[in-house]
């Protein structure tokens, strides 16, 4: 076997390897809600988060197929994406430092229902960054 050959399959073997674990590691803000909501509400309302994520993961899965890239090549759209990003970041960032010391507590609660937690599941992956980061390098 050529060294060639052997450092082609070392470079295949690395990138592979930082792929698996990119999809693997980051827990996200939308697994975070399927926790909250299942120690909260119960399975079926983690569940049903989970399945309003999947359906939003299947339309970001539909854009990528049908080219949506190509829109996404635009300049002006480009510019529009990363000051939303920013946008989203920095309110984001703001609104934590201000509800650093605040804590509610509650002496009774009530079950979200099961149209919300979709909801929840949905709107939380179709928005966040880091779904449509993960989509976009696809």
């Amino acid at each position: 076997m050529s060294s060639g050959v052997v450092i082609f399959e070392l470079e295949h073997f690395i990138k592979l390897y930082f792929v698996r674990v990119y999809v693997a590691a980051p827990i996200g803000p939308v697994n975070s809600a399927r926790l909250d909501k299942g120690i909260k509400n119960g399975f079926w309302h983690a569940w049903i988060v989970g399945a309003g994520s999947m359906i939003a993961d299947g339309l970001f899965m539909l854009m990528v197929y049908l080219g949506m890239v190509h829109f996404l090549e635009i300049f002006i759209i480009q510019v529009f994406l990363w000051l939303f990003g920013a946008l989203v970041l920095i309110y984001s960032r703001v609104e934590s430092i201000v509800s650093a010391n605040s804590i509610a507590l509650a002496d009774s609660r009530g079950r979200d229902s099961l149209f919300k937690c979709f909801l929840t599941g949905f709107i939380m992956s179709i928005t966040s960054p880091l779904s449509i980061l993960f989509w976009l390098g696809i």
